[in-house]
C-alpha cells in the first residue's frame, strides 16, 4: 500500500536534549504535538543528547557525533533541532568561538539536505551571573544569523527562568539548568509548534527567524507492505546510537 515515507527530526544537543536528569526528553512531546498537527504524516524522531556536551569541538564532541550519526543513516535527516552553548559558557569559552563552531554544526546539516531549527540558549539559574551578559550576545549571534534553510526557536524568550512565578518556577526547573518533566513537556510543546509553523509556511512566535518563507517539507511515498501496528505507529522515538560519555551532567 501507498504511504508516506516518515518525515525524520534529529533532536541534537546536550543534557537539555537528553532529558537529564529525569531521562524524559522533550522529544516525547515534541512527537504528540506534531502527531496532533499532522495526524496523516509519520514523524521518526532521533533523540542525541550527550549530557555535559560542548559546541567547541574539541574538547567537545558536537563535530565528531554529527559525522557519526549521517554515516550511520541511509537518507539525511529532514530537520535537525540543535541546542548547545550552556557548557560552554560554563567553562568560560570566547562567545564568538561558540557561535564560529555552531556555525559549523548547522552548516554540516543543511550541506546534506537538512532544515536546521536551532535553538536559543535558555536562562541559568545556578551559574556564574556574570555569564548573563555572554548569553545574552550569544543568543543575539543565534537570532541574527541567516542562511537558506535555517530558522530558530527563541527558547531563551520561551522559557525564561528569573520572570518565571516562583510557584511556576518550581514546577518547570529542577535545579536552575535543567527542566522537570513538566518542564521538557512544556519544551517539547512549544518546540513541536514552532515545527508546525515551519512545516506549514507560517510566522513563528517568540521572535524566530525563517530562513525561507513559505516553507513546506517535501514528503516522499513508497509502496510497502506493513503489518497493522506499524500503520497505527505514527511516530516512532529512536533513542539508539546514544553515545556514552564520563562527562560531568552541566
Amino acid at each position: 500500500m501507498l504511504f508516506m515515507n516518515p518525515v525524520s527530526v534529529l533532536c541534537f544537543g546536550n543534557s537539555l536534549t537528553q532529558g537529564f536528569p529525569i531521562n524524559h526528553p522533550y522529544a516525547i512531546a515534541l512527537g504528540g504535538t506534531l502527531r496532533n498537527n499532522f495526524p496523516h504524516i509519520p514523524f521518526a524522531i532521533d533523540v542525541q543528547g550527550l549530557p555535559g556536551d560542548q559546541v567547541v569541538s574539541p574538547p567537545g564532541s558536537y563535530l565528531p557525533r554529527l559525522d557519526i550519526l549521517y554515516d550511520e543513516v541511509d537518507t539525511p535527516y529532514n530537520w535537525m533541532i540543535i541546542l548547545g552553548g550552556t557548557n560552554d559558557l560554563n567553562q568560560y569559552r570566547n562567545v564568538d568561538t561558540i557561535y564560529e563552531y555552531l556555525i559549523k554544526e548547522w552548516n554540516f546539516a543543511l550541506s546534506r539536505g537538512t532544515q536546521v531549527l536551532a535553538l536559543t540558549v535558555p536562562e541559568c539559574g545556578a551559574c556564574d551571573p556574570i555569564l548573563d551578559t555572554q548569553r545574552d550576545y550569544l543568543n543575539n549571534l543565534i537570532r541574527s544569523h541567516k542562511a537558506e534553510n535555517f530558522h530558530v526557536f527563541d527558547l531563551h524568550k520561551a522559557m525564561p527562568y528569573w520572570s518565571m512565578p516562583e510557584e511556576e518556577r518550581g514546577r518547570i526547573w529542577i535545579d536552575g539548568v535543567h527542566f522537570t518533566e513538566e518542564g521538557y513537556d512544556r519544551m517539547g510543546t512549544l518546540v513541536g509548534a514552532a515545527l508546525h509553523d515551519l512545516m506549514t509556511g507560517k510566522n513563528l512566535k517568540f521572535g524566530a527567524y525563517t530562513g525561507q518563507a513559505p516553507l513546506r517539507t517535501e514528503l516522499k511515498t513508497l509502496t510497502e507492505q506493513v503489518d497493522s501496528n506499524t500503520l497505527d505507529e505514527s511516530l516512532r522515538i529512536v533513542t539508539s546510537r546514544v553515545m556514552r560519555s564520563r562527562l560531568s551532567a552541566v
